[in-house]
């Protein structure tokens, strides 16, 4: 939908249950986005430093998979009963981003605030805290007990991915919700309203970035596409030259 509304400056169906639905996926995948990821930065403590506990089939089912379960159950819950089932009337305006929002927002501040920290402001900070705290740990671990974690090797990698994703998610998240909270309490009403709304396109630029930050701590993918590649070109070559 935002590619779309970015294209034409409009949204293509007109309607109150477009500008609904708009809202609670837009809502939903930037919560899951940053819950995701700070589930993900509590379980790699747990596979660096605390690995036995992922030894058994139930606990892997418990700490791995059964949040990538509940997480998407309670957004999606979470976004669908505040839009859909939050009684105030919405006024949409179709030529802006997300509808210019919904109505829960001005309705009930606190739940805006809520929704703020609990799914945006708090999960950035604490995964930047986390992600520093891996490789404080690391550090220290290694140079005062002259040895490393079991299987460090395997996860220095992981670690040189940290810094950027804690520094993407603090610039792409926080200003944006430290704005809407001040906003919510009336305070700076005149200020900084044109650069919220710029700051609320870092959510996409995140997204987009966020792949590659990653796929930068992979060289060895890089090395094995490059092998394939050549594998693959090479049997032509072959039939070339006969």
């Amino acid at each position: 939908m935002i590619l779309s509304y970015l294209r034409t400056g409009m949204l293509t169906a007109q309607t109150t249950i477009g500008c609904l639905i708009w809202n609670v996926i837009d809502f939903s995948l930037y919560g899951l986005i940053s819950l995701f990821m700070l589930w993900a930065s509590i379980e790699r403590h747990i596979l660096i430093f605390h690995d036995r506990l992922m030894n058994t089939r139930r606990r892997r089912q418990l700490i791995h998979y059964a949040p990538l379960i509940i997480i998407p159950m309670y957004m999606i819950a979470f976004y669908s009963i505040v839009i859909f089932f939050y009684p105030c009337e919405n006024n949409f305006d179709y030529s802006k981003v997300v509808c210019s929002g919904v109505c829960f927002y001005a309705a009930n501040p606190a739940l805006a605030v809520f929704d703020q920290l609990a799914h945006s402001i708090i999960p950035a900070v604490l995964i930047a805290l986390l992600n520093m705290t891996i490789i404080i740990r690391f550090v220290w671990h290694k140079h005062h007990h002259m040895r490393q974690p079991a299987g460090s090797a395997r996860y220095r990698k992981m670690i040189v991915q940290l810094l950027p994703i804690s520094l993407l998610y603090l610039c792409g998240i926080v200003p944006y919700g430290f704005l809407s909270c001040i906003h919510l309490f009336g305070a700076w009403a005149d200020v900084g309203q044109d650069v919220q709304l710029q700051v609320f396109y870092l959510f996409y630029l995140m997204a987009v970035l966020l792949p590659f930050i990653c796929l930068s701590g992979m060289p060895n993918l890089y090395s094995k596409l490059s092998c394939k590649r050549q594998a693959q070109v090479a049997p032509g070559l072959e039939t070339t030259r006969r």
